[in-house]
């Protein structure tokens, strides 16, 4: 029997760590729309980790972020609600700090949304995932900030080029985060692999974030508390293309 490849991420089967073996995808890579009702499937089939978890993920980036968006905005306008009047005289000796504070925050939100389609791509593998998994995304985290900043900067660059451009990045960019991650590499090694992964793909992989994206956001009509529930829908469906593209 032909010996699957090893696992850089994070463990080999159920109850192992690190170093293991996944299972190989069964399918070709490809952009597959279906995932959007497989995410549905595998997030109310596990309501503890992606329902469960993906609330307390939430809670987790508001309770990082908003205190370092306050504390930034002290250091560099002396409130935490700054007026029109503080905006217009800055602490500039306060700007590295406060661009400091927002490169963490932005790399904590990126290995958290990242947890969720790891999450999933060990479900994939496995059978099986854990609660503990939706946090592994610290992996490697000073080059995921580094893949974040590159990839915020790449993307918004191609959009004032005439906008499509940018479009086509966030389609053939959208695996930076994860490579990162599971192949352990630097954050500009991360871009390289996501755009040799998705080059091909990046019109229809661009179509298939917005229209999961889209269904994501779709909780936010069920009285508000509904997004809780469809949220992780974007992130499994990444984490699982990224499965078939890993090989």
């Amino acid at each position: 029997m032909e010996t699957p490849p090893m696992s850089n991420y994070p463990r080999g089967g159920p109850g192992g760590t690190g170093g293991g073996t996944y299972a190989t995808p069964t399918r070709t890579p490809g952009i597959y729309f279906e995932d959007i009702g497989n995410a549905w499937r595998m997030i109310t089939k596990n309501p503890s980790v992606y329902i469960v978890g993906g609330l307390v993920l939430l809670i987790a980036m508001s309770a990082i972020s908003v205190p370092l968006s306050i504390l930034g905005n002290i250091l560099m306008y002396g409130s935490a609600l700054p007026t029109a009047e503080a905006q217009r005289n800055p602490n500039f000796a306060m700007f590295p700090v406060q661009f400091g504070l927002s490169l963490v925050a932005g790399g904590v939100n990126a290995a958290l949304m990242a947890g969720v389609a790891l999450a999933a791509i060990e479900e994939a593998d496995t059978g099986a995932t854990r609660f503990e998994t939706l946090f592994s995304g610290f992996k490697n985290f000073g080059n995921l900030i580094v893949g974040s900043i590159a990839y915020s900067f790449i993307v918004t660059i191609g959009s004032l080029l005439c906008i499509v451009p940018g479009i086509y990045l966030l389609g053939a960019l959208a695996f930076t985060n994860l490579a990162v991650i599971v192949f352990g590499i630097s954050g500009i090694d991360g871009l390289k692999k996501s755009f040799e992964m998705l080059k091909p793909y990046a019109w229809s992989m661009f179509a298939l974030l917005l229209v999961s994206g889209c269904v994501s956001g779709l909780g936010i009509f069920l009285c508000c508390f509904g997004i809780f529930v469809t949220w992780p829908i974007q992130q499994v469906v990444v984490g699982l293309h990224f499965r078939d593209f890993r090989g």
